[in-house]
C-alpha cells in the first residue's frame, strides 16, 4: 500500500495585492501536490482581497486581520493555523511569486532525503525574465554586514548548478519542517520589513541544521511587486533598519571593531546608488533607519507599516 505524501501547508501574506495572490494560489493548485493546505492571511487590505479571494477559491483557508501586521507577524498567524492542522511542513511563498509545477513535490523529496537539513528553497528567478536567477543561495557576512544572493542575475541551466547547502534561505519561497518552527517560535516580529529570513535562517543553524537551495524546484518572482515596487523612503528606511537590528544581534564582539567602517562605506554606497537612480527622498530614510536599529529606536509615525 503506497505511503500518504507528507502534509504541506502553504502560508502566503497579502496585502492589497488581490490580483497577485490570486496568481500565486492558482500556481500553487496546478503544481499539483496532493496534501496541500493553502493559508492566505490578509493584512486589513482594503482592496476587498478576503472577499474575492475567498470567492475564487473556496477551498484555501483565509484569515483575516484589520491593520498590517507585517511580513513577520503575518506569517506567524499562518503558522499557528498550519500547526493546528498537524502540518509536516510549511511553505512559506511571497504573493509577488509563483511556482513552476512540480516544485513542491521537489522540495519536500529533498528534505525528506536530507536529514540534516532543516529547510530547503528553490532557484528563484525573475518573472520576466525566467532564464535569469534572482537567488540560488544566500551569503550572509556579519563582519561586513553584507547579505548577497548567490548567482543573482546569471543565467540559469539546471546542469551548471546542483544542490547544496547555504548560508541562509530567502523568506520568498522556502520549505521547512514545521516542528524546528514549532521550537523556534516562527519569524521575530521584531523585523517589520526584511531580514527576517536572515535571522531564522541563523537560528536554524545555530541550532545544527543545514539549509540547502535546489535548481531542480523553480519559483518565479516579481522582485518587489508585493510592496508596489520600485524603491520608496519607506523600504529604504526598514530595510536599513532591519540589516542592523540583524547585525547587532548576531555579529559577534570583535566586529563592532570593523562593522561600523564597513557599514559606513556600505550605507555611503547605497546612497550614492539611490541619488543616481534619482531617489533623493529615500537618502535620508536610509540613514534614520542604520541608526534607529543600532540605538533599538522605535519607527517613528512615518515609518509605521500603512493600516
Amino acid at each position: 500500500m503506497p505511503t500518504k505524501p507528507p502534509r504541506v501547508a502553504v502560508i502566503v501574506v497579502n496585502w492589497n495585492r488581490k490580483d497577485l495572490t490570486a496568481e500565486t494560489i492558482e500556481s500553487l493548485i496546478e503544481d499539483g501536490y496532493p496534501e496541500l493546505q493553502i493559508i492566505v492571511v490578509d493584512n486589513g487590505s482594503k482592496d476587498g482581497s478576503a472577499d474575492f479571494l475567498a470567492i475564487k477559491f473556496p477551498k484555501i483557508r483565509i484569515i483575516r486581520y484589520n491593520r498590517n501586521l507585517g511580513f513577520a507577524r503575518g506569517n506567524n498567524q499562518g503558522i499557528e493555523v498550519a500547526l493546528a492542522a498537524d502540518a509536516d511542513y510549511l511553505f512559506f511563498l511571497n504573493n509577488d511569486a509563483t511556482v513552476v509545477p512540480g516544485c513542491i513535490r521537489t522540495l519536500v523529496d529533498l528534505l525528506e532525503e536530507t536529514p540534516t537539513a532543516g529547510a530547503v528553497g528553490p532557484f528563484i528567478v525573475y518573472s520576466k525574465e525566467p532564464d535569469k536567477i534572482w537567488f540560488g543561495g544566500g551569503l550572509v557576512s556579519l563582519w561586513s554586514g553584507a547579505i548577497l544572493h548567490s548567482h543573482i542575475r546569471k543565467r540559469l541551466s539546471v546542469s551548471n548548478y546542483r544542490n547544496q547547502p547555504t548560508e541562509y534561505i530567502t523568506g520568498c519561497a522556502f520549505l521547512v519542517r514545521a516542528r524546528l518552527i514549532r521550537s523556534l517560535g516562527g519569524f521575530d516580529a521584531g523585523f517589520l520589513l526584511y531580514s527576517e529570513d536572515v535571522d531564522l535562517s541563523l537560528r536554524l543553524r545555530s541550532a545544527g541544521w543545514e539549509l540547502w537551495v535546489t535548481p531542480e524546484a523553480i519559483v518565479k518572482h516579481q522582485v518587489s511587486a508585493s510592496t508596489g515596487g520600485g524603491i520608496t523612503p519607506l523600504k529604504s528606511y526598514h530595510r536599513a533598519r532591519s540589516t542592523a537590528v540583524l547585525l547587532k544581534r548576531w555579529a559577534p564582539r570583535w566586529v563592532w571593531l570593523t562593522l561600523p567602517i564597513f557599514g559606513s562605506f556600505g550605507a555611503l554606497a547605497m546612497s550614492l546608488k539611490l541619488i543616481l537612480q534619482m531617489h533623493w527622498t529615500s537618502v535620508i530614510p536610509l540613514w534614520r533607519g542604520a541608526v534607529g536599529g543600532m540605538l533599538g529606536l522605535e519607527p517613528a509615525k512615518r515609518y509605521k507599516l500603512g493600516d
